[in-house]
């Protein structure tokens, strides 16, 4: 700091740019896309994985179960043994039960949401790893409605899928 002019030193404190308008319509994009692609979901219902991850789900009927969802494999509130271990994929079931009860259409829109994110960090990844917004744009439109993505986002029991990526993507 001690080569630094003091004009130097001001700038360094300054408040960051504001995000481009072309970032902003990019990301706009991407998020009417992977909506407009996916949005014929919500009319699906609760299939297969569902029954036992989320409606008979004991776990899900209030916050006290935190704890649980943590320490216990998947399936543990349905007393099936299983090996699988997924904390997140159930508690962001407990947090679209407490929003959406057991409305089929608010873990549809979870899931689409969850993906579409997903997407924007594609687009934030590629466009800090290339620097180029347009490129990268064009990724993430290609990740955003790309049909090997439909049971991910369409099967609510998919999610652990698209948490996975969009995990991945943040720490990249």
């Amino acid at each position: 700091m001690k080569n630094l002019s003091r004009n130097s030193r001001l700038k360094i404190q300054e408040k960051p740019a504001p995000v481009p308008k072309d970032r902003l319509i990019f990301i706009l994009g991407i998020f009417i896309a992977g909506t407009a692609v996916y949005l014929n979901s919500c009319a699906g219902s609760f299939i297969w994985d569902d029954e036992s991850l989320i409606l008979s789900n004991p776990y899900l009927r209030n916050w006290s179960h935190l704890a649980d969802i943590f320490l216990n494999p998947i399936r543990a509130s349905s007393g099936k043994l299983t090996n699988f271990f997924r904390p997140l994929q159930i508690a962001s079931y407990l947090f679209d039960y407490t929003v959406w009860s057991q409305n089929v259409v608010g873990y549809h829109i979870s899931n689409i949401l969850i993906h579409v994110l997903a997407a924007i960090f594609v687009f934030k990844f590629v466009s800090l790893l290339f620097n180029n917004q347009k490129l990268a744009f064009l990724t993430a439109i290609l990740f955003v409605v790309h049909p090997v993505h439909t049971e991910d986002v369409s099967y609510i029991s998919g999610r652990a899928d698209s948490l996975s990526a969009l995990f991945l993507l943040i720490t990249l």
